[in-house]
């Protein structure tokens, strides 16, 4: 990243990247031995996916092999609303 200058002399910093916080505009990339949160957001092969119940401990399985059970698919249509 490099700082930009105007011409007044002043350093803009370049921003810093959008952290993944688990909120549908910033889902967090899910993997394998992860434990998950109700409430947050989830992608995993380009799908996204809410969590409705916390896992308590990191489980193996995706959120894909967890729907219905720890997940629901967040339908495309309020995919595209972000």
């Amino acid at each position: 990243m490099w700082d930009k200058f105007t011409e007044s002399g002043v350093i803009i910093p370049d921003p810093e990247p959008e952290e993944p916080d688990g909120s549908k505009e910033h889902p967090i990339p899910a993997t394998n031995n992860m434990q998950y949160y109700e409430g947050k957001y989830y992608t995993y092969n380009d799908v996204l996916y809410k969590c409705n119940r916390n896992t308590d401990i990191p489980v193996w399985h995706t959120p894909d092999q967890l729907v219905g059970i720890y997940f629901e698919i967040v339908p495309q249509e309020e995919e595209d609303e972000i």
